[in-house]
């Protein structure tokens, strides 16, 4: 069983192609790496990105099991503090 997840962008309000991930933890740590960097649309504005959940997806069963938009952490939320090393 795959989890359903899509990054809302709030500038455009509009959702983004959804993607499957294994487990919420996997789905959350590629959005926080995007974030953080800062060659990637997510990272030059963390504060305009949005992880949702939108369900699941059974591989053997060809079976999508949708759920409302279910918001799981905002860019801005994510963003590492910058040292001044």
């Amino acid at each position: 069983m795959f989890k359903l997840f899509t990054v809302f962008d709030r500038e455009s309000k509009t959702f983004d192609r959804p993607f499957a991930a294994p487990t919420e933890r996997d789905a959350r740590a590629g959005f926080a790496h995007a974030v953080n960097n800062k060659e990637t649309n997510f990272g030059q504005f963390p504060n305009d990105f949005d992880l949702y959940l939108l369900g699941e997806f059974d591989p053997r069963e060809g079976e999508l099991k949708p759920s409302k938009p279910e918001l799981l952490v905002t860019g801005q939320s994510l963003v590492k503090e910058q040292s001044n090393e």
